[in-house]
């Protein structure tokens, strides 16, 4: 049995998980990243990524990038080298 997500966002999160895999249109090797927020804590959620993050978080840049671009906008991440 898989242990209890961490927090309400992630378990809410599984739960949509399971919907879309019930659905109709859904595929084998259909990947998924959910993201949720309030005002106190985020919770994300993979799906179909294995345990390869980099992955996910290469398929949401270039999907933020994408939505950028059609909004005539342009993304640009800065990260902090320092651990």
């Amino acid at each position: 049995m898989t242990p209890e997500r961490p927090n309400r966002l992630t378990r809410i999160g599984d739960r949509m998980v399971a919907a879309l895999h019930q659905d109709a249109e859904h595929r084998p090797g259909d990947k998924t990243i959910i993201i949720m927020h309030d005002s106190v804590e985020g919770g994300t959620t993979l799906d179909g990524y294995e345990a390869a993050e980099w992955e996910a978080i290469e398929d949401l840049y270039k999907e933020l990038a994408r939505i950028a671009r059609h909004n005539g906008g342009r993304l640009v991440i800065l990260t902090d080298t320092e651990d």
